[in-house]
């Protein structure tokens, strides 16, 4: 089968690439993700990252039927959570 240019194991970008090629430019960042492909980026259930949209946390716009987050809402929201507490050493002060 080679040289048939049919590839059974295409890469996520291949398998997902719009079927226009020269439409998209692979080196750009993305504008806004899709709910499937928030929740592949951070992690998270469907569900839940539609209760933070519902909850406010998460700004969402609509196109139609599709629900889309911009890349910058996202990064918003990221940057808001609270970070992770490091311990620190303490150094005594010496006797009081």
């Amino acid at each position: 089968m080679a040289g048939s240019g049919s590839n059974p194991r295409l890469s996520y970008d291949e398998a997902n690439s719009s079927s226009h090629g020269s439409d998209r430019v692979p080196s750009q960042p993305a504008v806004a993700f899709t709910i499937p492909e928030v929740c592949a980026a951070i992690r998270m259930s469907r569900s839940f990252v539609y209760r933070l949209i519902a909850d406010g946390a998460l700004p969402a716009k609509k196109i139609g039927a599709r629900t889309l987050i911009l890349s910058e809402d996202l990064n918003a929201f990221l940057k808001s959570l609270p970070a992770v507490p490091t311990k620190t050493a303490r150094v005594d002060e010496g006797p009081s």
